[in-house]
């Protein structure tokens, strides 16, 4: 029988949809750390004889239809997934979500090139190219990331590795997944050559799905269409030093986000990663240099149906990188510096007209600059580990223009005040973690933490200057003016919690609190000439100003696990979370209700079954500001079978909300698309019932 051991450092390890399952020891549980939810989606390339660790896996309650990796989150205490299309899940942790979470793929920063995150970075690796994600619970460490605010999310592709001899090896993966609900279907291979110098990988991915079935009907402009290549060199050399190269090319056409004005008509994404890593000057030395390229087109009309006003969009982003971090011999230091550059514009145009443009973003630049330092200890008892980092970030942005302004005096007065301003901005940001974790007995340890973290505005924040809907993302109907002397956001994060382990059991709550200091959000406009200008252009559409206010998140998340008889195991983890403003009687925009997920499952021989429910509590504190509709509770069920006869093949059934049940996701978006099956302004109803099928080959 294969053992069962906790892998360091203590992660929680969690197997989603796409897992292929162990065959372990039930009674033996593993438990969440205060660091890190790892997330292993299949078991590590190359496969192996070798019976050294294995790890449990977990189902989610509800698997989901949508193909991005985003979707593997909705099963993370804390985590849920802000969807405004089948590819543009948009990471929301503990009530933060889009660029306030650090999410990194394969390590990188990706910046997304749409002014309304269409193409969010967990859209470029899809589900079946994904090895893991690492999620850090809480409060982040500020080694992970620049930008840690909201926490951070890390996903990893699959990827080659080294072996122990000098003769060459192949190994891989075909993956087939299909689903009912949307006719999807997702095609999948990984190849690999490697020996104990070199490794070398290529990766293809082929994705395609057509509208969602609901129990309402067909939901109109939920299609999807993507593919993507990836090839990877690494080579290995003396004194434990190693090289890789990664370049990824990823390719969308016709997506459809019905919860944004526009859909996504033409994406071309290229992302190039150089890594290194070697023993230098008494201690170990990483480095990383990575650079994205992303253009992507959208438009009204081709997706859905044409209204008043024909519009096109083109969006290109480009980011590079670079990532160092020194540790000493004794392991108790860490010393790191990053920098990232990002550029960003965006023109919108008229095909009807040729004469019409939107300059809403020109030569947009971000840049960071930072630097760390950790270290770790023991005290009282207990042990303990802290952080601080040091970021001067800094925004700059072009001049712009329109076609508008020759006919209406005060789109023209908007563009001169914006070319006539200083658009320069610095930031000094300072982000501050300590924890500490005590054993009270030999089988439960308690965890608690302090941080401080601050985050810049982002560039839609500051520099939109015409009344749009270009927010990042935010899909609230309303149109936003941006404020180029928008301060940073300042939070102080307390958490406490325990890790119970037992012999048959596990138990690992979390209660967490953060107040905030100069949130953004957007807040009614009072200017004369913003609002005339959105009265004339948008029909008196709200328009809200990005502004500094207050506000207060605060939650209490855990999981558990009980292995109840041989081969029985019971699953769950709970997630609430509040957010509020301080200054106002108000609620922060799109949080997440209440969730509870089960997991039942029944292993024999080489089969597996399971059932799960995944459920929400309504919704009623929501934003007057926003205009947030509130939402009922519902429950859906699901159930799967799995066949694994051996480590090569595995054949996974999955039957996706089982009674066709109408329900409405909380954080899954408004109706943009006229003549849907619900009308425009209404939520946009859930999946119906989906039948999933996966077949896996591994050599």
């Amino acid at each position: 029988m294969k053992k069962t051991v906790i892998l360091r450092p203590l992660p929680l390890t969690l197997a989603l949809c796409a897992a292929l399952p162990a065959q372990a020891d039930e009674r033996a549980l593993l438990l969440a750390s205060h660091e890190t939810l790892y997330i292993e989606i299949l078991k590590p390339l190359p496969l192996s004889d070798v019976e050294t660790e294995e790890i449990h896996r977990k189902e989610p309650a509800v698997p989901e239809s949508a193909p991005d990796t985003a979707s593997v989150l909705k099963t993370v205490p804390g985590a849920d997934v802000n969807r405004n299309g089948p590819l543009t899940g948009i990471v929301q942790y503990r009530g933060m979500y889009g660029d306030r979470v650090d999410v990194r793929v394969d390590k990188m920063y990706v910046v997304p090139s749409c002014t309304n995150y269409m193409d969010p970075p967990l859209s470029l690796i899809p589900k079946g190219q994904l090895q893991s994600v690492t999620v850090y619970r809480g409060i982040a460490p500020v080694g992970i990331g620049i930008n840690t605010f909201g926490g951070s999310i890390w996903a990893t592709s699959l990827t080659s590795h080294f072996s122990d001899t000098g003769e060459f090896h192949s190994d891989g993966m075909a993956r087939f997944d299909g689903s009912t609900a949307d006719q999807g279907r997702n095609l999948n291979l990984f190849a690999s050559l490697a020996n104990d110098r070199h490794r070398m990988h290529l990766a293809l991915t082929r994705d395609h799905g057509k509208d969602i079935d609901t129990p309402l009907g067909a939901l109109r402009v939920t299609k999807y269409d993507r593919g993507q290549a990836r090839v990877g060199y690494g080579f290995r050399g003396a004194e434990n030093s190693e090289f890789g190269i990664e370049l990824r090319r990823n390719r969308t056409r016709d997506t459809g986000t019905p919860a944004l004005p526009m859909d996504i008509i033409e994406e071309n994404s290229t992302t190039l990663r150089l890594a290194g890593e070697g023993d230098l000057a008494g201690g170990h030395l990483e480095a990383e240099i990575y650079g994205s390229n992303l253009e992507h087109d959208m438009d009204n009309f081709s997706l859905r149906p044409a209204g008043m006003k024909y519009r096109f969009s083109h969006a290109e982003s480009e980011g590079r990188g670079v990532h160092l971090v020194w540790q000493p011999g004794s392991g108790h230091w860490k010393f790191g510096l990053d920098g990232h550059r990002a550029t960003h514009d965006a023109r919108i145009t008229d095909p009807t007209n040729a004469s019409f443009y939107v300059d809403n973003f020109n030569d947009v630049v971000v840049r960071r600059f930072s630097a760390f330092v950790e270290v770790d200890g023991h005290a009282g008892g207990g042990t303990w580990s802290g952080g601080l980092r040091m970021t001067r970030a800094s925004t700059d942005a072009g001049t712009v223009n329109t076609s508008m302004a020759m006919m209406s005096a005060g789109v023209r007065t908007l563009r001169d005040r914006f070319n006539t301003a200083d658009r320069s901005q610095t930031d000094t940001l300072i982000d501050a973690v300590l924890d500490y974790k005590y054993p009270l007995s030999a089988d439960t340890e308690l965890v608690a933490a302090i941080g401080h973290k601050m985050r810049s505005p982002t560039y839609q924040a500051r520099y939109l200057w015409l009344p749009l809907e270009s927010t990042g993302g935010l899909a609230d109907g309303n149109t936003y003016v941006g404020d180029i002397g928008l301060d940073p956001e300042r939070s102080w994060q307390i958490e406490l919690g325990f890790d119970m382990r037992m012999p048959d059991w596990t138990l690992s709550p979390r209660f967490f609190y953060r107040r905030i200091d100069d949130y953004i959000q957007g807040i009614p406009a009072t200017d004369a000439t913003v609002l005339a200008v959105n009265s004339a252009m948008n029909g008196g559409k709200p328009v809200l100003q990005y502004a500094n206010v207050d506000a207060k998140i605060y939650g209490f998340d855990a999981l558990a696990s009980w292995a109840f008889a041989e081969g029985w195991r019971l699953d769950a983890d709970l997630s609430w979370t509040r957010g509020e403003r301080r200054d106002i009687d108000d609620n922060l925009y799109r949080i997440a209700p209440p969730r509870l997920n089960l997991s039942l499952r029944r292993r024999w021989q080489d089969w597996e079954g399971r059932i799960g429910l995944q459920a929400y509590r309504r919704q009623k504190h929501v934003s007057a500001t926003n205009n947030e509709q509130p939402t009922p509770g519902y429950a859906v069920w699901s159930a799967g079978l799995t066949w694994e006869p051996e480590k090569h093949l595995l054949v996974k059934l999955d039957i996706e909300n089982l009674t066709d049940h109408l329900y409405y996701d909380h954080v899954g978006g408004y109706n943009r698309v006229a003549n849907n099956i619900v009308p425009t302004g209404n939520r946009l109803p859930g999946a119906g019932r989906n039948v999933q099928l996966q077949l896996h080959w591994r050599w």
